[in-house]
């Protein structure tokens, strides 16, 4: 097994404000590429991203596929139960798609805005969140939308 770097979580705990905002652009970027192969992740989490840094630049790595299924093929069973980063047609035993795992991206998007301590760039996040985590899937944004938008708010990330 080969080393992928630290888990989000834990690269979230010493990044700076503009490493956690270029993270989340580059995975999202990386799920994009993910669903342009019609695979859907599934259980996109903290602990299933991990990051390195090469003179302070990220690289993501989207780790753990053992939920992954290929596009149109898995309906979720309906049970009482979801855990927060899982979209609602988890429990509602409706098909995943691309925006289940967008709605887990969204999930990643406001614990950074947790942690993150300058307003603008909390307001930027939560306007991210506020695209990403409609109950319904219909009503969420694309990720290429999302990248575009954390693009025009990553300068005063820094």
């Amino acid at each position: 097994m080969d080393y992928t770097g630290d888990t989000y979580d834990d690269f979230l705990q010493y990044a700076n404000t503009h490493q956690k905002v270029l993270t989340l652009i580059k995975i999202a970027e990386a799920l994009s590429q993910i669903h342009d192969k019609n695979i859907i992740h599934n259980d996109l989490k903290t602990n299933n991203v991990t990051v390195t840094l090469q003179e302070d630049q990220p690289t993501v790595h989207i780790i753990d596929f053992g939920k992954a299924k290929i596009r149109g093929t898995f309906k979720h069973n309906k049970h009482p139960f979801r855990r927060y980063w899982e979209a609602p047609e988890f429990t509602d035993g409706d098909f995943t798609s691309p925006e289940s795992d967008t709605y887990s991206f969204g999930q990643l998007v406001k614990l950074v805005a947790t942690l993150t301590h300058n307003p603008v760039v909390q307001e930027g996040l939560q306007t991210i969140v506020d695209m990403t985590t409609s109950r319904s899937p219909l009503h969420r944004a694309s990720l290429p939308e999302v990248v575009r938008v954390m693009n025009e708010f990553l300068p005063i990330a820094n």
